[in-house]
């Protein structure tokens, strides 16, 4: 399946749409929402692991809780799941309002080796192809919303 078929012509569409509401993804149909949320996420993620996730403040500093749903209503729940226990892992509260803090924790857990933080490697692991073809499958499902 080569999911990028059903990705592009969504992205275009949802790109579209976006800026006719002044980058307000309040004002979008949630699956276009959810659809914008995880395929930033899911890119930024390939680019440079979760580190590049978190090391970005993000339009509009949603909570990471947002992004989770996201995942989760695409389909993918296990990816949800590993992010969630991912921010779990700051020692403070609200992760995504505090870029600083976030850096310096990914800073003190950097292991060279890994490329990373050693503690992440596994649920990164889980952020892979799976995830596009849940996006195509979820674009398909809600073409309409994308016209």
């Amino acid at each position: 399946m080569n999911y990028w078929d059903d990705i592009h012509p969504a992205f275009e569409s949802a790109e579209a749409m976006l800026a006719a509401v002044n980058d307000d993804m309040t004002q979008l149909p949630e699956a276009v929402q959810a659809f914008l949320s995880v395929y930033g996420a899911q890119g930024v993620i390939d680019n440079g692991g979760l580190e590049y996730f978190f090391e970005a403040d993000w339009d509009g500093t949603p909570p990471y809780d947002d992004v989770i749903a996201a995942f989760e209503t695409i389909g993918c729940s296990e990816q949800a799941a590993a992010l969630r226990d991912v921010v779990g892992t700051f020692p403070f509260v609200e992760p995504h309002l505090h870029r600083d803090k976030r850096q310096a924790f990914m800073d003190a857990h950097y292991d060279a080796e890994v490329f990373g933080v050693p503690e992440w490697r596994s649920a990164y692991l889980m952020f892979n192809d799976k995830v596009w073809e849940k996006l195509a499958e979820y674009c398909e499902a809600h073409r309409d919303e994308f016209a």
